[in-house]
């Protein structure tokens, strides 16, 4: 006999926004019915599109979800989970691996002001537990729910810097992808920075090995796939960037750094590194 378990939730028009609350636990049937929640089951498990409201009367910009990917084949493809606020796609989130994630999610400002912030998760994949032979289970899911929640900033702004120096460190860090803990950069980069206070100038440091590079290097500088700059750099450098108002209104910002090339230490013999490198950064600060 196959599992059939009813979604739960209350009609839009008809919610009560006064039950709502800022954090909601989907570990039991019953959190997900008081929740109100569209498209999860009782048992935390989301179909193709799930919908969430959280009270904010507080005015809260974290946002923490947290879930279990789920792989439903060898070399499974990533989960991508895109969410949205008021019909505005805020993130979408990347998990590579299968088990528990937790990632955060920093609202703008103009997301922050409203007392009911309602969510909407949409999957990039969904699988058939009886299709597969794992369960007589014969819904459509995607990914399983376990909570979210609006945090506070207090005690939580590390998380999100508005400036990062090198040599630091940074091997692991969510924040600071392709940039070596000495400061070296790979073929690109990825620098989250957070600006509550919409900082207006992007400033970037630097070093071009000049024994390297034959003739002018440029460094690109990209913001969710545009060009915001494209710069020629020098040995020692210093890139100024005046965001657009566009760039402003996010909380958080994600900035790809670009170089016009690369090279391997080692295969130059200039040294046993046998890392992918291009610039040597010293800073990317929010001024």
């Amino acid at each position: 006999m196959s599992l059939t378990v009813a979604f739960w939730g209350c009609s839009k028009s008809g919610s009560d926004s006064s039950a709502l609350q800022s954090s909601i636990d989907f570990s039991t049937p019953e959190a997900v019915r008081a929740s109100g929640a569209f498209g999860v089951y009782e048992d935390g498990w989301v179909g193709v599109e799930g919908e969430v409201s959280l009270r904010n009367t507080a005015h809260v910009p974290l946002l923490w979800i947290e879930g279990t990917n789920v792989e439903t084949k060898a070399g499974d493809e990533s989960l991508r989970i895109r969410v949205l606020v008021a019909d505005d796609t805020i993130e979408v989130l990347s998990i590579a691996s299968p088990g528990d994630f937790r990632e955060s999610i920093l609202l703008s400002r103009a997301h922050s002001n409203l007392d009911t912030i309602s969510l909407r998760l949409i999957s990039s994949k969904s699988f058939v537990p009886s299709k597969l032979g794992t369960s007589k289970d014969d819904r459509i899911l995607s990914f399983r729910l376990r909570k979210i929640e609006l945090v506070p900033m207090a005690g939580s702004t590390a998380s999100f810097p508005s400036s990062v120096t090198f040599p630091g460190k940074v091997d692991g860090d969510s924040n600071v992808q392709g940039i070596f803990s000495d400061g070296w950069m790979t073929d690109s980069a990825t620098v989250t920075l957070y600006n509550p206070n919409g900082k207006k100038t992007l400033e970037i440091r630097g070093t071009v090995p000049g024994n390297v590079f034959k003739g002018p290097a440029t460094l690109d500088l990209l913001w969710k796939g545009q060009l915001l700059l494209r710069q020629q750099v020098e040995e020692n450098f210093r890139v100024h960037l005046l965001l657009p108002e566009t760039v402003l209104k996010e909380s958080r910002l994600k900035i790809s750094l670009r170089p016009s090339g690369a090279f391997v230490p080692a295969m130059l013999n200039i040294s046993n590194d046998t890392r992918r490198l291009s610039f040597q950064i010293e800073s990317i600060t929010l001024k």
